[in-house]
């Protein structure tokens, strides 16, 4: 086998299965590990995806009310730069949002021109919150000037084959909240929930702080 597809339920997703030792290696480095929301999953089809053109989105900085708790990330715009570079080398193009221009405006407006749908790969380099089990929409991506919340995410229409979420925590699920002993699907919430309903096919994202 060379594909190992991972459907992970509850605390389960906490777990770095990608990163389990199997005769002396990493087990992604012996099969390409893929995790699924759930098995229905697997049934969608999806229509091919051409090479497509990219937006890159780098917040290293936030405005807003959470601002003085977060940390300036000196390294996102170096990020998407380098990341852009390598695109350039494919022949896809290129559409950036960095720093000032990194804000719900500008993202805004290309949902409502239909402009967001037409990117085939995704990128934010940015400030990401923790799922809060109480409310386990609001887990976070922080622009330059607001913050975009899974309820504001999953109203988008996006087309994307491929996001990659470069923030903390962003790809995390809750497991309990809004006062179920037991949520009734762990599928339907968080950040990945959100960006999958928005109609994005595949999501790079971290279970844990980036440093």
């Amino acid at each position: 086998k060379r594909r190992l597809l991972i459907c992970p339920h509850r605390v389960l997703h906490a777990l770095p299965f990608h990163a389990l030792p199997i005769d002396g290696r990493f087990l992604i480095e012996r099969y390409a590990v893929t995790y699924v929301p759930n098995l229905t999953s697997l049934l969608w089809s999806f229509p091919a995806v051409t090479k497509g053109k990219a937006l890159l989105v780098a917040a290293p900085r936030h405005d807003g009310p959470a601002g003085s708790a977060l940390p300036y990330i000196p390294d996102a715009v170096h990020e998407i730069d380098d990341v852009a570079a390598l695109y350039a080398e494919a022949a896809i193009p290129v559409q950036k949002l960095a720093d000032a221009a990194a804000t719900e405006a500008a993202l805004q407006s290309l949902a409502d021109s239909g402009s967001l749908a037409t990117f085939t790969i995704l990128h934010f380099a940015c400030h990401g919150q923790n799922i809060d089990e109480s409310m386990p929409m609001e887990a976070r991506l922080y622009l330059r000037d607001s913050a975009l919340d899974g309820l504001d995410i999953a109203n988008w229409s996006l087309r994307a084959d491929v996001l990659v979420l470069s923030a903390c925590a962003s790809g995390q699920r809750p497991i309990g909240g809004r006062d179920f002993v037991e949520l009734p699907g762990d599928d339907l919430s968080g950040l990945q929930a959100a960006f999958f309903m928005a109609g994005v096919r595949q999501i790079l994202s971290t279970l844990w702080p980036v440093q």
